[in-house]
């Protein structure tokens, strides 16, 4: 943890608050990281935002009833699923009976795909999906229900 607010830093160290040690591999990699891995950090940023750039094609012409919305400064991609999931009758087997938690769970079944429903996150997020970006483009290629052309491949020198 870096911080330069010694309030910020007195309130995460105090009792009952999450506190992070660090032994001298993770000093030393910390070090590295912020010194000299601007090139692979700009290149994973192309490769996240590129993922997402084709996520975004890919959800706008092959699933009409989801929308996609792109947050700044996180690898993780919202679809919005209220619209398709209006119309479509879904066994109400889960505690809260959430639409979004039952769609879930027809993804991980049924499609062997994991992404996070958006009502873990808080009830705003009720018919939203959390997809991580941060993977390889062949999982997300994968994942995708037609046959979309394929993604580049990124790689990191």
């Amino acid at each position: 943890m870096f911080l330069t607010n010694p309030d910020h830093r007195d309130r995460i160290q105090s009792a009952g608050q999450h506190r992070q040690g660090m032994n001298t591999l993770g000093i030393i990699a910390a070090e590295a990281a912020y010194n000299k891995c601007e090139n692979w950090l700009d290149q994973l940023m192309s490769c996240i935002g590129g993922t997402h750039d084709w996520v975004d094609a890919f959800v706008r012409s092959d699933l009409p009833h989801v929308a996609t919305i792109k947050p700044k400064g996180t690898s993780r991609a919202w679809l919005d699923a209220s619209k398709a999931l209006d119309p479509v009758e879904l066994p109400s087997s889960s505690e809260d009976g959430s639409r979004d938690i039952e769609f879930q769970r027809h993804l991980v079944e049924e499609a062997h795909i994991h992404i996070s429903p958006g009502s873990s996150y808080d009830l705003a997020g009720t018919g939203r999906m959390r997809m991580d970006l941060a993977t390889s483009r062949q999982l997300v290629e994968r994942a995708s229900v037609t046959s979309p052309p394929p993604l580049p491949q990124c790689s990191f020198g």
